[in-house]
């Protein structure tokens, strides 16, 4: 059996994103029915840098840790983590998409559900809970331009 680590961790949570986006996009469309649809987000728009490349893709979801501590010494100490996933949007006039917050809502909701309603099924770090809810704004810096972003962020816990 392969070692719980962090990359274990990151892939299992992207795969969880990656396997229940489409169903969800899709009943979410169908409970509100309002005519504010939102798309499902290809298998090869998920980033976990920015790259020139991803300015062309739009929306993507940028994911990955924002914080990585180890409380213990020893070889099972605890490990704690925060991880993010965001759909990000690169091209957008807010002003001219009067639909926009309800979007940016829609796929917070989404996220959110897809890590609630799966994360117990790991086994491995439990409990992992939501602890921060987008959608906001987001830039990487003072120079560069300012995203929107809307998804979810998490903490858990492992011990390897």
């Amino acid at each position: 059996m392969a070692k719980i680590d962090a990359e274990v961790i990151e892939g299992k949570l992207i795969d969880l994103v990656k396997d229940n986006l489409a169903a969800k996009v899709t009943a979410i469309n169908a409970e509100k029915a309002d005519g504010v649809s939102i798309s499902n987000i290809a298998d090869s728009e998920y980033y976990t840098t920015f790259r020139d490349r991803i300015n062309n893709s739009d929306p993507f979801i940028f994911y990955g840790y924002d914080n990585l501590s180890v409380d213990g010494i020893g070889p099972s100490s605890k490990k704690t983590f925060r991880f993010f996933c965001f759909v990000i949007f690169s091209d957008v006039n807010p002003e001219n998409d009067g639909d926009f917050r309800k979007k940016l809502f829609r796929y917070s909701r989404i996220i959110t559900e897809i890590f609630e309603e799966n994360c117990s099924d790991f086994g491995m770090f439990n409990p992992v809970k939501v602890i921060e809810y987008a959608p906001s704004d987001f830039a990487l810096n003072e120079n560069s331009p300012v995203l929107t972003i809307s998804g979810a962020v998490i903490s858990g816990a492992f011990a390897s």
